[in-house]
Protein backbone atom coordinates (compact mmCIF):
# COMPACT_ATOMS: atom_id res chain seq x y z
CA UNK A 1 0.00 0.00 0.00
CA UNK A 2 2.80 2.51 0.52
CA UNK A 3 4.03 1.99 -2.57
CA UNK A 4 1.35 2.32 -4.54
CA UNK A 5 1.03 5.88 -1.98
CA UNK A 6 4.47 6.51 -3.68
CA UNK A 7 4.02 6.03 -6.79
CA UNK A 8 1.16 8.03 -7.09
CA UNK A 9 3.43 10.90 -5.86
CA UNK A 10 6.13 10.48 -8.25
CA UNK A 11 3.20 10.88 -10.91
CA UNK A 12 3.56 14.56 -10.12
CA UNK A 13 5.94 17.21 -11.16
CA UNK A 14 7.00 19.89 -9.34
CA UNK A 15 4.99 23.66 -9.54
CA UNK A 16 6.91 26.82 -9.34
CA UNK A 17 4.44 29.31 -9.06
CA UNK A 18 1.03 30.22 -9.89
CA UNK A 19 0.25 33.85 -10.89
CA UNK A 20 -3.58 33.55 -11.21
CA UNK A 21 -6.35 31.45 -9.46
CA UNK A 22 -9.86 30.92 -9.48
CA UNK A 23 -11.71 29.37 -6.27
CA UNK A 24 -8.62 27.73 -5.58
CA UNK A 25 -7.96 26.15 -9.28
CA UNK A 26 -4.73 27.61 -10.70
CA UNK A 27 -5.24 29.47 -13.75
CA UNK A 28 -1.53 30.57 -14.63
CA UNK A 29 2.30 29.71 -13.65
CA UNK A 30 4.69 27.73 -14.39
CA UNK A 31 5.29 23.58 -13.50
CA UNK A 32 7.37 21.15 -14.71
CA UNK A 33 5.97 18.92 -17.78
CA UNK A 34 7.79 16.11 -18.41
CA UNK A 35 10.83 17.74 -16.63
CA UNK A 36 11.04 20.52 -18.21
CA UNK A 37 9.56 24.03 -17.07
CA UNK A 38 6.59 25.15 -18.93
CA UNK A 39 3.97 28.03 -18.20
CA UNK A 40 0.89 27.05 -18.16
CA UNK A 41 -2.54 28.70 -18.88
CA UNK A 42 -6.06 27.15 -17.93
CA UNK A 43 -8.93 27.34 -20.69
CA UNK A 44 -12.02 28.22 -20.13
CA UNK A 45 -15.06 26.36 -20.71
CA UNK A 46 -17.81 28.42 -22.46
CA UNK A 47 -20.28 25.79 -22.58
CA UNK A 48 -20.08 25.76 -18.48
CA UNK A 49 -18.97 29.36 -18.49
CA UNK A 50 -16.02 28.29 -15.92
CA UNK A 51 -12.63 27.17 -15.96
CA UNK A 52 -11.84 23.81 -17.52
CA UNK A 53 -8.89 20.69 -16.12
CA UNK A 54 -7.06 21.66 -19.60
CA UNK A 55 -3.71 23.48 -19.50
CA UNK A 56 -2.10 25.02 -22.83
CA UNK A 57 1.92 24.50 -21.99
CA UNK A 58 4.40 26.48 -23.66
CA UNK A 59 8.16 25.39 -22.71
CA UNK A 60 9.93 27.85 -21.35
CA UNK A 61 13.98 28.03 -21.00
CA UNK A 62 16.31 28.20 -17.52
CA UNK A 63 16.63 32.16 -18.09
CA UNK A 64 13.00 32.56 -18.54
CA UNK A 65 12.40 30.48 -15.15
CA UNK A 66 14.84 31.93 -12.97
CA UNK A 67 13.17 35.26 -13.67
CA UNK A 68 9.93 33.54 -13.14
CA UNK A 69 10.94 32.39 -9.80
CA UNK A 70 12.68 35.56 -8.47
CA UNK A 71 9.24 37.20 -9.44
CA UNK A 72 7.39 34.58 -7.23
CA UNK A 73 10.01 35.47 -4.35
CA UNK A 74 9.30 39.11 -4.62
CA UNK A 75 5.81 38.60 -4.53
CA UNK A 76 5.60 35.79 -1.76
CA UNK A 77 8.37 38.69 0.38
CA UNK A 78 5.55 41.70 -0.94
CA UNK A 79 2.92 39.70 0.54
CA UNK A 80 4.02 37.86 3.86
CA UNK A 81 6.30 40.87 4.69
CA UNK A 82 3.76 43.08 5.29
CA UNK A 83 5.61 45.39 2.57
CA UNK A 84 4.17 48.88 1.68
CA UNK A 85 4.79 49.51 -1.91
CA UNK A 86 2.62 48.65 -4.75
CA UNK A 87 1.23 45.31 -5.28
CA UNK A 88 3.45 44.02 -8.48
CA UNK A 89 0.67 43.97 -10.92
CA UNK A 90 -0.70 48.10 -9.68
CA UNK A 91 3.02 48.66 -10.13
CA UNK A 92 3.59 47.23 -13.52
CA UNK A 93 0.68 49.20 -14.64
CA UNK A 94 1.89 52.29 -13.24
CA UNK A 95 5.23 52.00 -14.92
CA UNK A 96 3.77 51.27 -18.02
CA UNK A 97 2.96 55.01 -18.16
CA UNK A 98 5.10 56.59 -15.78
CA UNK A 99 8.86 56.41 -14.67
CA UNK A 100 9.76 54.54 -11.61
CA UNK A 101 11.47 57.99 -10.03
CA UNK A 102 7.84 59.54 -11.00
CA UNK A 103 6.33 57.05 -8.66
CA UNK A 104 8.58 57.07 -6.08
CA UNK A 105 7.81 60.68 -5.59
CA UNK A 106 3.99 59.97 -5.50
CA UNK A 107 4.48 57.08 -2.72
CA UNK A 108 5.26 56.97 0.48
CA UNK A 109 9.40 58.52 0.92
CA UNK A 110 9.98 55.93 3.83
CA UNK A 111 10.33 53.02 1.60
CA UNK A 112 13.83 51.65 0.87
CA UNK A 113 15.81 52.15 -2.31
CA UNK A 114 16.95 48.25 -1.86
CA UNK A 115 12.17 47.99 -2.23
CA UNK A 116 11.80 50.11 -4.97
CA UNK A 117 14.82 48.28 -7.18
CA UNK A 118 13.06 45.04 -6.61
CA UNK A 119 9.92 46.10 -7.76
CA UNK A 120 11.63 47.47 -10.78
CA UNK A 121 13.60 44.11 -11.15
CA UNK A 122 10.12 42.00 -10.86
CA UNK A 123 8.97 44.55 -13.44
CA UNK A 124 11.20 44.05 -16.11
CA UNK A 125 11.34 40.41 -15.22
CA UNK A 126 7.90 40.32 -15.99
CA UNK A 127 7.96 42.26 -19.57
CA UNK A 128 11.17 39.66 -20.40
CA UNK A 129 8.29 36.98 -19.43
CA UNK A 130 5.85 38.37 -21.53
CA UNK A 131 7.78 38.75 -24.28
CA UNK A 132 9.33 35.43 -24.65
CA UNK A 133 5.68 34.21 -24.52
CA UNK A 134 4.82 36.07 -26.98
CA UNK A 135 7.58 34.86 -29.43
CA UNK A 136 8.09 31.10 -27.72
CA UNK A 137 7.16 27.70 -28.45
CA UNK A 138 3.87 26.27 -30.27
CA UNK A 139 1.88 25.30 -26.87
CA UNK A 140 0.03 21.71 -26.05
CA UNK A 141 -3.18 21.18 -24.67
CA UNK A 142 -3.05 18.66 -21.35
CA UNK A 143 -5.07 17.76 -18.16
CA UNK A 144 -4.00 18.85 -15.26
CA UNK A 145 -4.39 17.73 -11.74
CA UNK A 146 -2.84 19.86 -8.85
CA UNK A 147 -1.69 18.57 -5.86
CA UNK A 148 -1.70 20.88 -2.21
CA UNK A 149 1.28 19.69 0.29
CA UNK A 150 1.19 21.63 3.60
CA UNK A 151 4.73 22.19 4.64
CA UNK A 152 3.99 24.22 7.43
CA UNK A 153 4.87 27.70 5.99
CA UNK A 154 2.06 30.41 6.32
CA UNK A 155 0.72 33.00 4.11
CA UNK A 156 -0.09 32.24 0.40
CA UNK A 157 2.63 29.44 -0.51
CA UNK A 158 0.80 27.16 1.64
CA UNK A 159 -1.77 27.55 0.05
CA UNK A 160 -0.39 27.22 -3.24
CA UNK A 161 -0.40 23.78 -4.72
CA UNK A 162 2.85 22.10 -5.04
CA UNK A 163 2.83 19.60 -7.30
CA UNK A 164 0.57 18.58 -10.58
CA UNK A 165 0.25 15.93 -12.59
CA UNK A 166 -0.44 16.40 -16.47
CA UNK A 167 -2.21 13.86 -18.86
CA UNK A 168 -1.18 14.47 -22.32
CA UNK A 169 -4.73 14.49 -24.58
Amino acid sequence: MADEKSDSINEYEKVFCVNDSWDGRPIEGVALFMQKPHYFHCMFDEKTDDWSDYYNLTSISQEVLDKVVENWNFWLHWNNDNIRIYHPVIYKKLRASQSKEHIIREFDKSISEDEWDKAEKCYNNRIDIELYLIIGEDSIKVKGTFKRIRDGSWGYEERAPKLVKWECV
